[in-house]
């Protein structure tokens, strides 16, 4: 991958389920995430996963209904 090309991923519904599978997958891949979730504490738990992959994971816990 060039240097200079920085990969990311919005992902809603990132606190459980398929959601925070795939979030936790394209961390693993290298990704760099913008969670969303109306879970707080739960998006923050799967941010921290994130970030074990040496991704940049930032959480927004909100509705975007």
């Amino acid at each position: 991958m060039n240097s200079q090309t920085q990969r990311c991923a919005l992902i809603t519904g990132a606190s459980s389920g398929i959601g925070k599978a795939t979030a936790l997958a394209f961390a693993e891949a290298g990704i760099n995430l913008a969670l969303v979730s109306r879970s707080g504490e739960k998006l923050e738990q799967v941010a921290e996963a994130a970030r074990n992959f040496s991704v940049k994971a930032k959480a927004f816990p909100l509705d975007l209904a």
